[in-house]
């Protein structure tokens, strides 16, 4: 499932660090249903998150929560090659990926409506020049129903590597997704009586 996909991917990076992310990279993982890479502006120094990041953050928990989940790398910028139409991922690496680690967890719960529990994150160094590195934040899918983005005013989801806005109709079935009831049958019996 790409649930598990997701958090492959976020395990990968969590426990292999740059040389996961150097390999991702390499095979060619593009940006996909699952997986997003955004470059923080002045790479991340701003003192709190900056704006581009902090939308960018409320889409992707909106738009992954919202579809099967996903993993947003924060430090790679990526791009379609217009001559040859291929993505193009290159790292851009946060200038202090533990501190922007630390503004991220605090902005988590205020980019949504509702708070999305269950968000994971995991900075990590690139090798030789510690503190610069990336952040990655594992977005699980919603099991409490849609997810809206604080920042853009609207119900987000995946699709190919964006993150679209969802549609009325869409909307309106994923509200209708009653939870199923657990029924047990109680029976009482009563001695019956002829008056």
């Amino acid at each position: 499932t790409h649930m598990a996909r997701a958090l492959d991917l976020f395990s990968r990076l969590r426990d292999g660090g740059c040389s996961a992310l150097d390999e991702l990279i390499a095979d060619r993982e593009p940006e996909s249903l699952f997986l997003d890479f955004k470059r923080s502006p002045n790479d991340g120094t701003a003192r709190q998150l900056a704006p581009e990041d902090n939308k960018n953050l409320s889409k992707a928990i909106s738009g992954f929560a919202n579809s099967s989940g996903g993993v947003v790398v924060w430090g790679v910028d990526c791009r379609r090659d217009n001559a040859t139409g291929n993505e193009v991922a290159n790292k851009y690496p946060l200038l202090d990926a533990g501190g922007f680690n630390t503004k991220l967890q605090s902005a988590i719960s205020r980019t949504t409506i509702p708070p999305h529990p269950g968000i994971q994150v995991a900075s990590f160094d690139e090798p030789g020049r510690t503190p610069a590195g990336y952040v990655a934040l594992l977005v699980p899918q919603s099991l409490i129903g849609p997810i809206r983005s604080v920042v853009t005013n609207h119900y987000h989801i995946r699709t190919g590597s964006d993150f679209g806005i969802v549609s009325h109709d869409v909307l309106a079935g994923m509200f209708g997704r009653t939870p199923q009831p657990n029924v047990d049958l109680n029976i009482i019996s009563h001695q019956t009586r002829l008056d």
